[in-house]
């Protein structure tokens, strides 16, 4: 089918029927795509990957995929999901959702080899730039994340006799505390207070938790 097939009056009905549909059941077309809900607790499922779906309450049918950087409603005339899922343009979206919904796609002129050939080339396109927009962001906030461990690491402090030593590790942790602390646990003046391990994650303490990795010694 061509992108004609989904214009005009004809489509517009069509796609009505359509998005009413997925807008009464969000849940099953989510699970269609990713697969079963890993998580089913209260009013938001978590399924494989990084998505999730409101399924109750005002703002039932949200969805989104923190990996992908992609959110909005079920049964938006945008289709997010299925492009998602599917790696597929506009066109083929609606005819995903068409079949998924057994509502029959609109009449139209059938779409030429070339026509189909210049659609598909679009959409890699489109998805290979997604993919590197994506990598670059990643890029970025690691190194931002590194930079802010190692600002961290080297503003530390000394932690005993502070909040962190009084409040956070002795009192409501209750470890014993040791004659002198060890140079690995550190304390930051916004009150913030977190071991550093070689071997894996930092152990944190205080309501305002900073991850460092070990890597940004």
């Amino acid at each position: 089918m061509t992108a004609s097939t989904w214009r005009g009056p004809a489509a517009e009905a069509t796609k009505a029927r359509i998005v009413d549909v997925l807008r009464r059941d969000p849940g099953g077309l989510i699970e269609h795509l990713f697969g079963a809900p890993k998580s089913r607790r209260g009013r938001v499922w978590r399924f494989p990957g990084t998505v999730s779906l409101v399924v109750s309450g005002p703002k039932r049918g949200l969805w989104s995929c923190w990996s992908a950087d992609v959110h909005g409603y079920v049964g938006s005339y945008k289709l997010e999901p299925i492009r998602l899922a599917l790696g597929c343009d506009a066109v083929e979206a609606w005819e995903a959702a068409a079949r998924y919904t057994g509502i029959p796609a609109p009449n139209g002129k059938p779409e030429t080899p070339e026509e189909r050939r210049e659609r598909k080339r679009r959409n890699r396109e489109r998805i290979e730039a997604d993919r590197k927009r994506r990598v670059a962001e990643e890029v970025a906030e690691r190194a931002r994340q590194l930079a802010e461990a190692r600002a961290c690491w080297t503003a530390r402090a000394p932690i005993a006799g502070t909040l962190g030593d009084r409040d956070h590790l002795t009192t409501a942790r209750g470890i014993p505390r040791p004659p002198t602390w060890p140079d690995c646990i550190g304390y930051l003046a916004n009150d913030r207070a977190w071991t550093w391990q070689e071997s894996g994650p930092s152990v944190l303490f205080g309501p305002n938790p900073t991850f460092v990795s070990p890597g940004a010694k």
